[in-house]
């Protein structure tokens, strides 16, 4: 890890404030800019002030790379360095500084509310942790692998209706990882995407959870409509009465309970616009299995 030795502030960077155990009164700060020099602290809100302890090494690991118009940045801080870490109740925030050339000068941004400063711990954010990738029973449930082919990921679509624009990711329009997935219909047919789900179990209570965004979703006839559809075997439909309308996004879920899988039946799941015209956005889908009472 390439430490810095002059104040980080006074370069263009990322800078990550996490309160591990969400008492917003201990946190952790990092600066990180584009050459992956790292400044890191330990840091303690008494009122309305902070102080730092510079002198403590996160251990932290770091990536960065530039490119011609942006840069990237990887960043894993080891666990046994985030005393007291609780994943349901940590707090964050995170800015940007950009120090430009005159006349634009220093650009500063921040995702929790700006009320007094970046390290006003009062109002951080909650952090919501996906589950780890070897649990997840939907693959790219947040849309961030590349897209290739007709995949999408785990995704699978109709290669004419990708080459048309018809469904594809989002990039402006989105949830959570920088993407969505945007359907869009035009009147004369179903357009929709496929995953299989060789990890469900037959016979066994699952939830799905999911954002939803919709523009002017209007029926061509008596079967149009927005809806998700799982084979389980059996075909499973939510909602019943499939979505219309215009909706900004909102969060939705489902609880279903499966059959019994055979080779010629298999789960899946396919997410559906029947014939009709407008724009769905779909983004952060998640599927875990709900243990039953015995």
């Amino acid at each position: 890890m390439l430490r810095r030795t002059f104040p980080p502030w006074q370069d263009s960077g990322i800078e990550f404030f996490l309160s591990p155990d969400g008492d917003r009164q201990n946190y952790v700060h990092f600066i990180i800019n584009a050459d992956g020099a790292v400044y890191d602290a330990k840091c303690e809100r008494m009122g309305g002030e902070s102080r730092a302890d510079a002198a403590w090494n996160s251990s932290a690991e770091v990536k960065a790379g530039r490119g011609k118009e942006a840069w990237t940045l990887e960043f894993r801080i080891p666990l046994k360095e985030l005393a007291g870490f609780d994943p349901e109740k940590a707090v964050f925030n995170m800015a940007r500084n950009r120090n430009l050339k005159s006349p634009c000068g220093v650009k500063l941004y921040t995702w929790s509310p700006y009320i007094k400063g970046f390290h006003d711990s009062l109002n951080y954010g909650r952090l919501r942790f996906d589950v780890p990738a070897e649990e997840k029973l939907i693959e790219n449930g947040d849309f961030t692998v590349p897209f290739s082919g007709r995949y999408f990921g785990g995704w699978w679509a109709d290669q004419n209706e990708v080459n048309q624009g018809f469904i594809a990711y989002d990039e402006k329009i989105f949830r959570k990882g920088g993407r969505s997935l945007r359907i869009r219909n035009d009147g004369k047919k179903r357009r929709l995407v496929t995953q299989w789900l060789p990890k469900l179990k037959s016979n066994t209570t699952y939830q799905l959870t999911y954002d939803l965004k919709m523009e002017n979703v209007k029926s061509s006839g008596n079967d149009g409509g927005v809806v998700i559809n799982f084979g389980a075997p059996a075909n499973v439909f939510y909602p019943k009465n499939r979505y219309f309308g215009t909706m900004p996004w909102t969060s939705q879920g489902m609880t279903f309970k499966t059959g019994v899988f055979t080779k010629e039946h298999p789960a899946f799941i396919r997410l559906q616009f029947f014939p009709g015209t407008g724009t769905v956005w779909f983004d952060n889908l998640q599927l875990k299995e709900i243990k039953e009472q015995p």
